[in-house]
């Protein structure tokens, strides 16, 4: 997504362009979780990336009422 923002002023007119990059909660959480196992670990980025992705299933299918 691209976001223009058009500033006049006496000098002359400014535009400035920003671009958003969305995140799904899905990854968000992913990264959470992988950087959680970094720090206590000596994993790389991909292994603790798919790691985190078993470990996210994991807690996902936990029935409710056990959580």
């Amino acid at each position: 997504m691209n976001m223009n923002l058009t500033l006049t002023s006496e000098q002359g007119t400014i535009v400035m362009t920003a671009t958003a990059v969305y995140i799904s909660l899905y990854d968000q959480r992913i990264r959470l979780v992988a950087d959680a196992l970094k720090q206590n670990s000596d994993l790389s980025d991909s292994v603790a990336v798919e790691l985190a992705a078993h470990v996210l299933y994991a807690i996902d299918h936990i029935p409710e009422k056990v959580r």
